[in-house]
């Protein structure tokens, strides 16, 4: 879009195939030494250029492949601490990041990935006086699962701190409602931006009927849906007829406790007779990706918790993949503006089993949501449109 931009990683390097200068931008906010020092009280005695040496790449990358869990349980007084900005335990880490970008950098804006680095903007905004905006999405998630007298902190915390956000952009309609409801915060201040996707980098699907393949792309978990949709999967299988060859086929990685889940779905599919039809993916790359999508049927993640958008939906749409999807959270914005898929509500598994039955046993309905989907991947939910309705909104608000 014309835009000159500087991507600055936070605890860990940032490692995108697509984008390897990524790899040579210092890393702020080092993740051992922010857990170290939020840890121990003796941290302070650790000599300089061992902390140097833990913010190292090396370091930090080994870090990074140690991290399965996205739990925030023993994490709770960090979440504080970062948000707390320069009141928190951390401030001396923030400082540096402020600096560099004031005599290094010299933005004209800064954006911020998340709101639980509120903290991070309210010190920018002060320091370096430019406009701070920051997306919101699934901040809920994070902080839910704690005990309640750390969410309540939490919240109170960040409403205090999002008067230094110019604008917040959240990535769906619900969820602006939901996070402007969280921290008891008007909607006048919050824009509405869907992620992009470049269908470029993506195949589409044939839609294959012999065998039809279901495709789920997230993280392998009980809260992502894997257990219903192994359900629905085997009510399907039982029918028979053009469903006795159905395969399912899975993506996404492992958390530490949805490995333990699957092994106990797996054991029931075993015992049903369908466990052989069913594919884990080990990979979690483009390539990867796009075997799955594109030699999927349809597209399935039923999440049970409420989601604030759902990426992997555009990458199905992107390979012309239509969705079957729960009424919950932002999935029902994302499938009614693009008519790419079908909703189903309650979330059972012999609800989703009928809506996916829909699908599969009409080829011309299924083509049509298909074509649907691709469409909207191009041009609704399209990186160019993304970024276009990004940079509107950061202009508009600097030159106010």
């Amino acid at each position: 879009m014309g835009a000159e931009i500087s991507v600055i990683p936070l605890y860990l390097p940032l490692d995108n195939e697509n984008l390897p200068d990524l790899r040579n931008l210092p890393v702020f906010c080092g993740a051992v030494n922010i857990y170290l020092r939020e840890k121990f009280t003796l941290y302070d005695l650790i000599p300089e250029a061992m902390r140097s040496m833990l913010d190292s790449k090396v370091v930090l990358d080994f870090a990074s492949g140690l991290s399965t869990s996205t739990s925030s349980k023993g994490l709770e007084s960090l979440t504080i601490s970062i948000l707390e900005g320069t009141d928190g335990r951390h401030k001396c880490e923030l400082d540096k990041l402020v600096s560099w970008l004031k005599n290094e950098e010299k933005p004209d804006i800064v954006h911020i990935s998340n709101a639980l680095l509120l903290g991070v903007a309210e010190n920018i905004s002060t320091e370096l006086k430019i406009p701070v905006f920051c997306t919101v999405q699934d901040e809920n998630q994070w902080i839910d699962s704690m005990d309640q007298e750390f969410r309540e902190k939490i919240y109170r915390t960040m409403a205090s701190k999002a008067t230094s956000i110019k604008r917040f952009i959240s990535v769906s309609s619900w969820y602006s409602e939901k996070f402007a409801e969280d921290l008891g915060i008007g909607l006048e201040n919050i824009s509405v931006i869907s992620p992009g996707v470049d269908c470029g980098n993506y195949h589409r699907s044939n839609l294959p009927s012999d065998p039809p393949v279901i495709a789920y792309l997230s993280r392998i978990s009980e809260e992502s849906g894997v257990g219903i949709l192994a359900e629905a999967f085997a009510i399907l299988k039982s029918q028979g007829g053009i469903f006795r060859n159905l395969k399912l086929k899975l993506s996404g990685g492992f958390s530490r406790d949805g490995k333990e889940f699957y092994e106990k779905v797996a054991k029931k599919m075993e015992k049903s007779g369908f466990k052989d039809d069913i594919t884990i993916i080990e990979k979690f790359d483009d390539k990867s990706k796009n075997e799955l999508l594109g030699g999927a049927t349809v597209f399935s993640v039923p999440s049970v918790s409420p989601e604030a958008f759902g990426f992997e939906i555009l990458e199905a749409f992107a390979s012309g993949v239509p969705a079957v999807l729960p009424g919950v959270g932002a999935y029902p914005e994302i499938v009614n503006s693009s008519g790419g898929g079908i909703i189903y509500s309650p979330n059972t598994p012999e609800n989703l089993a009928g809506a996916l039955k829909q699908i599969l046993d009409d080829r011309s309905r299924l083509e049509k949501l298909s074509e649907n989907a691709f469409k909207a991947a191009g041009s609704l939910f399209s990186i160019k449109t993304t970024a276009g309705k990004y940079m509107d909104t950061f202009r508009g608000c600097h030159k106010h």
